[in-house]
């Protein structure tokens, strides 16, 4: 039986249940490396927690058109595992850490879309998967990250960027929870893996008082490191945004302007460094632009950046 989770302008989404042992090996066939880090959070939402994919769709694309993208995603994805990987397979330790970031990046996207029961589906998945783990150290960095957004749920019905979140409505109890997992993480390796890095760079933002008084030089350091792990589009960005407030945002912002890309995320990025530097209305160009290409679920933030600029 499907159990309706949502409800959208007239859209249903639905999560398909499925036997843990099954969903492992849907999981672990997703991660595989021939495929990108945001096609493997995008198929699992779609296959393990029976997403439809509505939401995801950038404007000016048809949803028809993001079918063929996910078909096509699929049908790679049928050609590049071969037979042998099909099923879970718990002796498998190199395929663990892609097996850590496909959840990371599902998980993340549950967040932005406020997905509570696929969230709550996959964190059990992980549950199941967490005694399997090879890299112990970092199934525990991957649950203290998780514990650490789990401490600033509520602030996110609010607003979805830390930078903009009221901090009191933070739940310091979970925070202390998850800086504890994280510290236990540590302690177990001294080589961190890319979950590890993940909480530590949560964890810098979130004690400090202000997300600009986040120690970004320590930051920058474990992003740089991170991004030698992750070498995707959202690393690179933050990585970006940590050496903009190390180095100041004139100092990043010829990143940016040697690109010409229908990328949201990018063009939003320039215009937040241009509002930095005081230059406004070439801001707010950028910030129109990038609602223009962003998907609708995305939209909100960059609203919401766009509000002093009105």
């Amino acid at each position: 039986m499907m159990r309706e989770i949502r409800k959208r302008e007239g859209a249903s989404f639905f999560v398909q249940p499925f036997h843990h042992l099954d969903s492992l090996s849907i999981l672990y066939a997703i991660s595989h490396p021939a495929l990108t880090p945001t096609s493997r959070g995008l198929l699992c939402l779609h296959l393990v927690g029976g997403l439809s994919n509505d939401l995801l769709v950038p404007h000016g694309q048809s949803v028809e058109r993001w079918k063929e993208r996910l078909s096509r995603a699929l049908r790679g994805l049928s050609i590049s595992i071969s037979s042998d990987v099909l099923s879970f397979r718990p002796d498998n330790n190199d395929r663990e850490n892609l097996v850590l970031d496909t959840l990371y990046r599902s998980i993340t996207l549950c967040n932005r879309l406020s997905l509570t029961d696929i969230r709550l589906y996959l964190e059990q998945l992980f549950h199941t998967f967490r005694p399997h783990l090879f890299h112990v150290a970092e199934g525990l960095g991957f649950w203290a990250w998780y514990t650490l957004e789990e401490g600033r749920r509520y602030a996110t019905l609010f607003d979805l960027e830390i930078r903009h979140q009221q901090r009191s409505k933070w739940n310091n109890k979970t925070i202390e929870r998850g800086l504890s997992l994280l510290q236990e993480s540590k302690t177990l390796s001294y080589e961190w893996g890319p979950q590890t890095l993940r909480a530590s760079i949560l964890a810098m933002k979130m004690q400090a008082a202000s997300y600009e008084q986040s120690p970004w030089e320590d930051i920058l350091r474990l992003q740089l490191i991170l991004l030698s792990f992750d070498k995707s589009s959202e690393q690179l960005l933050a990585y970006i945004e940590a050496l903009g407030h190390t180095k100041g945002p004139e100092y990043v912002l010829p990143i940016f302007q040697d690109r010409t890309c229908t990328d949201y995320r990018w063009i939003h990025a320039q215009a937040q460094l241009l509002k930095q530097l005081g230059r406004k209305k070439d801001a707010l160009i950028l910030y129109q632009h990038a609602l223009h290409y962003a998907p609708e679920l995305e939209q909100s933030v960059i609203l919401n950046d766009m509000v002093d600029l009105q």
